[in-house]
């Protein structure tokens, strides 16, 4: 494994007209890539909140075919826990406050390893030691 996925990314193949160079890196990379526990449900929530509708339904199929597809979902776990506390404390000396769900997506990549993959890089910057890449570009 060598990336973890963020929502707005894994996301991107059940658009309409998803960019081609997201989709062929999921689909090239489909076996080097995970997403977050906190990243799924965010999606979760976000078709929860959806009223019955054509495009609902396609999201829940999308969902249920990442789940059969063996989609690996990385829990946040003590040693995330350990790393986000140490690092949003030292942010938080210099003033930074980030979001706290991006803290724990960027303590799920750091005590893996992991590159964060999302569009939103400008969110993970501040974090010491998480790598970031957009595929969107």
């Amino acid at each position: 494994m060598i990336f973890l996925v963020d929502t707005n990314t894994f996301c991107e193949a059940a658009k309409v007209e998803p960019n081609r160079r997201v989709l062929s890196r999921l689909v090239a990379r489909q076996f080097d890539w995970a997403t977050s526990a906190t990243a799924w449900e965010e999606f979760t929530a976000g078709i929860g909140v959806l009223p019955r509708s054509e495009r609902r339904s396609k999201l829940e199929a999308y969902r249920e075919g990442l789940i059969e597809g063996g989609i690996e979902v990385l829990p946040f776990d003590r040693a995330a826990a350990e790393w986000m506390g140490t690092e949003r404390a030292r942010l938080r000396r210099k003033g930074v406050t980030p979001a706290y769900r991006d803290a724990q997506i960027a303590a799920v990549a750091a005590t893996r390893k992991l590159i964060v993959v999302t569009r939103d890089v400008g969110d993970f910057r501040a974090f010491s030691g998480v790598r970031v890449q957009n595929w969107f570009g």
